[in-house]
């Protein structure tokens, strides 16, 4: 059966075949099968740390709503869209209900991509039952298991599964949270998993009450042996916002502090290094993530060469009437203002110029929703 162990052969000291190298100094590779562009890889396990309450769980909903309909509320790019199966050992139905469904509120999905995510989530929410994908053998080693086997069919029977989600690890196994060979078969399970089937398998795995308080996260945050990190190909960490952080962004209202997490890759074998810049999101009311507007700059706006010609923009757009967001942005881009070569990228770029004029005094809000203006406009008032 598919997922199960086998002792080595006794007559077969090494029975694994080479791969010839010849045409590997000749021939360029294939590209990266990328589920999120630069990110997360297809067929190889990844792991998300972080302590409770850092929104691990709800990133996994919306990573697989993500997959389902092509798009993620923050500037991580979908490259490649499908079905995902989510293990949620914690979540009821209505857990998943309430995720699910707040989820889709909060990103505005059209009817379309509401009945996509319906024909390509699947859930398992297993709160109150039992599934270990690994069991302990009298010698104390982990080994795969049945479970696991037959996730792995129902993988392989749907065809089209892209993403699977594992919530959360420790839940997956009786093994030992501090012994390092039972956290890297751990790792192991979920990498094996994905090369098998070709789908992103993500593990969830708390992290060190440390990394709460940590100006800049490393790798290997999850609590225990750190050893799972060792078996997967990317580590990405999640957590809530410092008061230290609060302060440089303006906020001061430690309910607000608190809706924000950060995530950021801590490991990548084939990650660039744009991908190790924090993404701040921000928690709304149901727990529903989206990527926050913040300016680190402890109220004192610095305004760049590149605001200053997004601010041109503008006042060239407004000698007869306001400009909305949307359009102004378009400008911006048509006019090469904006840095970022995907719609997430320059989004969050244009927010980032947006923000400084504004706290520069540079810009206004005008009348309606996305509206602006260049400070002393004749039509501010």
């Amino acid at each position: 059966m598919s997922g199960q162990t086998e002792e080595p052969p006794e007559d077969d000291a090494w029975p694994f075949d080479s791969i010839y190298a010849g045409e590997f100094v000749w021939k360029k590779p294939p590209p990266h099968r990328w589920l999120i562009e630069q990110r997360i890889e297809r067929g190889r396990g990844v792991l998300f740390t972080g302590a409770g309450g850092s929104s691990k769980s709800r990133l996994l909903y919306h990573l697989a709503i993500g997959v389902a309909i092509g798009h993620l509320p923050w500037s991580w790019d979908v490259s490649h869209t499908g079905a995902s199966i989510l293990v949620m050992t914690e979540d009821t139905a209505n857990d998943t209900w309430r995720a699910v469904w707040s989820a889709c509120e909060s990103m505005g999905l059209s009817d379309v991509e509401r009945d996509l995510v319906a024909s390509r989530l699947i859930c398992y929410p297993l709160a109150g039952q039992t599934c270990r994908l690994l069991s302990l053998l009298p010698d104390g080693e982990l080994v795969p298991n049945s479970f696991l086997a037959g996730l792995e069919d129902v993988i392989r029977e749907d065809g089209d599964i892209a993403f699977v989600g594992l919530d959360p690890a420790l839940g997956l196994t009786p093994g030992d949270e501090l012994n390092q060979g039972h956290q890297r078969a751990l790792g192991k399970m979920a990498d094996d998993l994905a090369v098998r089937t070709g789908a992103a398998v993500a593990l969830v795995a708390h992290a060190t009450k440390a990394s709460l308080h940590s100006d800049e996260l490393g790798s290997h945050n999850s609590r225990g042996g750190g050893a799972i990190t060792d078996a997967v190909r990317g580590e990405f960490s999640l957590r809530t916002m410092t008061a230290k952080e609060a302060t440089a962004a303006g906020i001061t209202d430690i309910e607000e502090r608190k809706r924000h997490v950060q995530i950021v890759a801590t490991k990548g074998n084939h990650l660039p290094p744009s991908a190790y810049a924090p993404v701040w999101l921000r928690r709304g009311e149901h727990g529903s993530l989206a990527e926050a507007n913040l300016s680190f700059d402890g109220g004192a706006a610095v305004v760049t060469e590149r605001d200053q010609r997004v601010l041109d923009v503008l006042k060239a757009m407004t000698v007869q009437h306001a400009a909305r967001l949307g359009d102004w942005r378009a400008e911006c881009l048509r006019q090469k203002c904006l840095a970022g070569t995907s719609h997430g990228a320059v989004e969050k770029d244009m927010q980032r110029s947006v923000l400084r004029l504004k706290a520069a005094g540079l810009i206004v809000h005008g009348t309606g929703k996305g509206v602006y203006l260049p400070a002393g406009s004749c039509d501010e008032a």
